[in-house]
This record gives structure tokens, C-alpha cells and sequence, in this order.
């Protein structure tokens, strides 16, 4: 009796922490929203980089000539 009473206690258990369909549905949801997001900021950041250096690069073309 105590070994099926400990294995109902643990089912029980699962049942209570385990998140429903929906909860999981959302979850991965919400990480493929924060995943681009922070896709979004990381191209921005090498975007801006980019410019930073074409700047640069100009800079340094245009000093020469003048």
C-alpha cells in the first residue's frame, strides 16, 4: 500500500507542476517573440557597426585626397 500511495503522491505531483498544452504553447510563443527581438537588436548592433566603419573608412579616403 505505501509503494502505490507513493506512486499516486507522485502522479499527483506531476499533474500539479506540469504546465497544460496552452501554458507550453505560450511559453514557446513568448521565446520565439524574445528570440527576435533579440535577432532584431543584434543585426541593428552589426548595422550600425557597418556604418560606423564605412564612416571611418571614408574618412580616411577623403583626408588623403584633400
Amino acid at each position: 500500500m505505501p509503494a502505490a500511495f507513493a506512486e499516486l503522491q507522485g502522479d499527483f505531483l506531476y499533474m500539479l507542476t506540469t504546465p497544460s498544452r496552452e501554458e507550453i504553447e505560450q511559453m514557446i510563443e513568448d521565446f520565439g517573440k524574445k528570440l527576435n527581438l533579440y535577432m532584431l537588436k543584434a543585426l541593428q548592433l552589426i548595422l550600425k557597426c557597418f556604418c560606423h566603419i564605412l564612416f571611418f573608412v571614408n574618412f580616411l579616403i577623403f583626408k588623403n585626397y584633400f
